[in-house]
Order: structure tokens, then C-alpha cells, then sequence
């Protein structure tokens, strides 16, 4: 198991989410283009997601409801 602190995620969460908009992208390539390790855009989507501000779409797909 990965251990993350919250000074990690935050010094990554800019990184991960400029690469979010309104439009879908495809989550592998957040993962892909952060050049973090997984664990980490992975997390801040999650915090993203229970704060109601992505939404999925079909085949992998997210985007921001409202900007951050």
C-alpha cells in the first residue's frame, strides 16, 4: 500500500487539475500527462468527485461540472 501525505497531494493537485475542463478526457491520459505517480491524480480525482465537481462519462471519460 502507498503512503501519501497531504503535503504530496498538495503540491500535485494544480498539476492534475489544469489538465481538467469541461470537456471529457479520457482518465488514463490525466494519469499519463500529470507524470505523477498514479496514487496521486488518482486521490485528487476522487476528492474532485465527492466534492460533486466531475463528472464520468462513457469509456473512461471525466470532466469538471463547475471549475475549480
Amino acid at each position: 500500500m502507498v503512503e501519501m501525505g497531504e503535503s504530496e497531494l498538495a503540491a500535485a493537485r494544480p498539476k492534475a487539475l489544469e489538465l481538467l475542463g469541461p470537456s471529457p478526457v479520457p482518465i488514463d491520459e490525466v494519469l499519463h500527462q500529470s507524470r505523477l505517480t498514479p496514487a496521486l491524480p488518482l486521490t485528487i480525482l476522487l476528492e474532485v468527485e465527492l466534492a460533486g465537481s466531475l463528472e464520468r462519462h462513457v469509456g473512461g471519460q471525466i470532466s469538471l461540472i463547475k471549475s475549480m
